[in-house]
């Protein structure tokens, strides 16, 4: 039987394990008070914007030394009833599009990790649901990191709402009609705990 040296196994598991440490993402999770999702779009009589009152959102960001930043993990979770007008018709009629009662909640998980200069714009791939319908979507953002404690990510994303049957609402006996383009603006702030 082979004698073991047990100081160089000993060595060999704490290099190991710093070598874990120094390269795992760290979990960082969203701040509610300062982070906003809006939705943007157009009418044929005006310009609109709806709110996300409230969502949740999870990442795994790895800041390294080169200033870059590794993100995976992504996962936004937003219910229906909590996009909100100042409107109460518009409210009512978005929930009704969306068709909340079905399909409660949107979804964007990643599929993959990237990788961003702080800065700098990238984009991750992943899957969005919203209505039951599924599409893959690149996300472009742009990320900022504060004493590897805290970071904002910021974008807009176009989308179609026919991309996800979704039928554009109508309002005042369908003299106001919707454009099936929108954009979702958001700033994603994140903190670790």
């Amino acid at each position: 039987m082979k004698k073991v040296n047990f100081k160089y196994l000993i060595f060999s598991i704490l290099l190991l394990s710093v070598q874990a440490i120094s390269t795992a993402s760290t979990p960082f999770y969203l701040d509610k008070t300062t982070s906003k999702i809006t939705i943007l779009g157009t009418s044929s009589v005006h310009d609109w914007e709806i709110k996300v009152s409230d969502f949740n959102c999870d990442a795994a960001i790895q800041l390294g030394e080169n200033k870059q930043a590794s993100v995976s993990d992504v996962h936004v979770v937003c219910e229906v009833k909590n996009i909100e007008s100042d409107n109460r018709i518009m409210t009512n009629k978005t929930y009704k599009a969306l068709d909340g009662d079905k399909h409660p909640q949107i979804q964007f998980k990643a599929s993959e990790t990237t990788t961003v200069s702080p800065g700098s714009e990238a984009s991750i791939k992943g899957k969005l649901t919203i209505a039951g319908q599924t599409r893959e979507i690149s996300l472009p953002f742009t990320l900022v990191a504060e004493n590897g404690q805290m970071v904002k990510i910021a974008g807009k994303v176009p989308l179609k709402m026919s991309d996800f049957k979704i039928e554009p609402p109508t309002a005042m006996m369908g003299a106001l009609k919707t454009g099936d383009a929108i954009e979702i603006a958001y700033e994603i702030i994140l903190k670790t705990k």
